[in-house]
Order: structure tokens, then sequence, then C-alpha cells
């Protein structure tokens, strides 16, 4: 006969037994209400491949439910897919979880889940764009079809302020949720006519992505993944400077080329053979605007002795950015392309904040970073004689 102590222990055993195994498992379940007698699929989505992982039929009311075996610790993407249409519901899910899944009509737009928190952000940023997509088609096919120039024209910035709306919302998600393998699920979703969602111009959201999601999901393939175009960008843009060093651009830092407050673009390296402070800024900064004082002072005294200032803003308000240059009556280059820190130039020279600058020799080294005042000036005497 067994005793009750040790019936307590088996009893014990069990249930942690069965705790653990349930701790392995991944549960799907829930109804697609207008699809009854209908196949479902759940498909694993890898940074390589789509690989199928279960599928059932729907029963005569809608209802489903998978179960997955899961032994790795790092959240994975999912997508429950309808075969005839097509239509998927993407999750994120980790082992352990039991989510719940409902949806009427068309099942990538109208749907709620439960028990997943990462699986609800990438609802929220999924219902984003594709409303905003919807939105744009119905503003293209209008375009399209319009034969007024007048209402093409107004139609077209309408158009643009939608885009901009979306792809503003889109970056907020990505910085409020940097820590998510939800962001890294945003960085790959685009809007119509989009290569991709997020151009060489805003590598810096990747970067960003990478840098916070590998201190939480240090192993995780998606994470692996994205340090990986990273990583490729950054070697590509190394040689294209080393090309540039070697031919048309002989200079030892990255080009940099964007539009002045008229529209003209200019080249950092068309400033060659000076000795020149690539200057980056904001105009709705009180320390930059500052800075801007004591520099002019700098200026008048060596910019006919060869030394010029390059300077970038970070600003996204072209109004704003004028109306500073005028008031400060700002005499040296000064350009923006109101991608604020989206900005190639930015991710090109790792600027962390601003203000911030970098001091070009005129044989085209970088001789100083965030040099300034006294500091600045007794430099330049030592360059320019």
């Amino acid at each position: 006969m067994i005793s009750m102590k040790k019936k307590y222990l088996l009893v014990i055993f069990i249930t942690c037994i069965f705790a653990s195994c349930n701790d392995s498992k991944i549960v799907v379940k829930g109804r697609i209400a207008c699809h009854p007698n209908c196949k479902i699929y759940l498909d694993l989505i890898t940074p390589n491949q789509q690989e199928t992982l279960d599928s059932t039929m729907l029963d005569s009311k809608g209802n489903f439910k998978f179960i997955v075996q899961s032994i790795d610790d790092n959240p994975s993407i999912y997508n429950l897919r309808m075969h005839q249409e097509g239509e998927i519901i993407p999750l994120i899910l980790k082992r352990g979880d039991n989510i719940n899944v409902k949806s009427i009509g068309d099942i990538s737009r109208n749907y709620i889940v439960e028990g997943s928190e990462e699986s609800q952000l990438v609802k929220n940023i999924s219902s984003t764009l594709s409303d905003g997509a919807l939105s744009l088609d119905s503003l293209a096919n209008l375009y399209i079809k319009s034969s007024d120039t007048l209402a093409k024209n107004t139609l077209r910035k309408q158009y643009l302020t939608k885009y901009h709306s979306i792809k503003k919302e889109h970056i907020k998600f990505v910085i409020a949720n940097v820590h998510s393998i939800a962001a890294i699920y945003a960085l790959y979703q685009k809007l119509p006519n989009d290569e991709t969602a997020f151009g060489n111009s805003e590598i810096l959201y990747y970067k960003m992505v990478a840098d916070s999601t590998k201190s939480v999901y240090p192993n995780s393939p998606y994470v692996k993944s994205l340090e990986k175009i990273v990583s490729d960008y950054n070697d590509n843009i190394a040689l294209i400077n080393s090309i540039q060093d070697g031919f048309d651009n002989p200079q030892n830092y990255p080009e940099i080329e964007l539009p002045d407050m008229y529209g003209t673009n200019v080249k950092l390296s068309a400033s060659a053979g000076k000795v020149i402070l690539v200057d980056f800024w904001s105009a709705s900064s009180l320390q930059s605007k500052q800075i801007n004082v004591e520099l002019k002072d700098l200026y008048k005294k060596y910019s006919e002795k060869g030394f010029e200032v390059f300077q970038v803003s970070v600003d996204t308000s072209k109004p704003l950015w004028v109306s500073i240059i005028q008031e400060q009556k700002l005499p040296w280059i000064t350009l923006c392309d109101f991608q604020g820190e989206a900005s190639s130039p930015i991710a090109a020279y790792n600027i962390r904040e601003v203000p911030s600058n970098y001091l070009i020799d005129q044989k085209g080294d970088i001789v100083a970073k965030n040099i300034y005042g006294a500091e600045l000036a007794e430099k330049l005497t030592e360059l320019i004689k």
C-alpha cells in the first residue's frame, strides 16, 4: 500500500510532468465563423522559408484547433491561412502559449486574438497598413480615372499626405515596440508600390531593432537575419566608399549629398581641399542655435582662408528649418532632406544625438569629433596657416 506521503509526492511528480508537457506546446484554437467546412493551415514563417506545420478542417460552426510541439525558447512567426482565398492571420507565438482566434468576414482584417501580446501587436500594425493600403488604392484609382488636371493635382497631394501619414505611424510602431519580434515583423511590411518597407535611407531602424531585440532574444533566427541585413548594408557602404576613395572622390569620409533650402543638391566632396566642419544640428534645438552663434565668429575669421561649414539638419519641418536659417543668417552650407533620424547621413556617420560634428582636414582625413568653442578655434589655427 502506498503511504499518503508517497501518494502526495507522486501527484506532484505527475503534475510537474504534465505542466512541463504543456509548457512545450503551443495551442492555437478559435472560430472562423464565415468559413465552415473549409480547410485551414498553420504555417511557420522563418527568415528563409514558409513551412506548413499542420492543417485541419473547420467544423460546421467554423471551429478549429492546432497543437504544436515547440522546443524553442524564442517567439516564432506563424500564419493561419485559408487555402481557398489565401487570406492569413499573422501570429507571433512562443512555447506555452494558448491562444484563441475569432474572425468574421475578411479574416485578415476582421479578427480578434486573445492570449498573445506579440500577436496583438502584429494585428495593430497589420490593421494600420492594410487600412492605409486600401485608402491609397482608392486615391490612386480616382487619380487614374480623373481627366481634370486640378483634380489630379489635389488627389496627388492627398495621396502623398496619406502615404507619409501611414509611414509615420509605421515608424512610430517600430520605435514603440523596438524590443519585440513584432517590430521585426513590421520592418518587412510594405505599402503599395514600395519595393521595401524601409529603404537604405532608413537603415537606422533596422540597426535600432537589431540591437534592441538582441538584448532580449540573442539566439532568435529573426534577430540574426536582421543583423545580417545591417552587416551587409555596412559592408556595401564600406565598398562604395572605398571605390569612391580610389576614383572620383578620394576622401576618407562617407559622401553626403542633400538639398539646400532652394532644393539644389550639394555634395560634401565639392568642398574637398578645405578644412570642413560637418555639423549635425536641429533648428528646434536651443543648444544647436547657441553653437551657431559661436560658429559664425569662427566662420567669419577662417572662411576666406579655406574653412567650410557643411551643416546637416535632422529636422522634419521645412518652415521651421528655413525660418531659423534666415533668423540666424547662417552664411555656410546648410542642407536637409526632412527625413529626420531616418536621413542616410545620420546612419553613415553613426550620429546618436545632436548637436554632433566631425572636423575634416585638407587631405580628407577626419581629425576630430564633437569639437566646439576654444578647442575648435585652436584646431583651426593649427590646420589653417
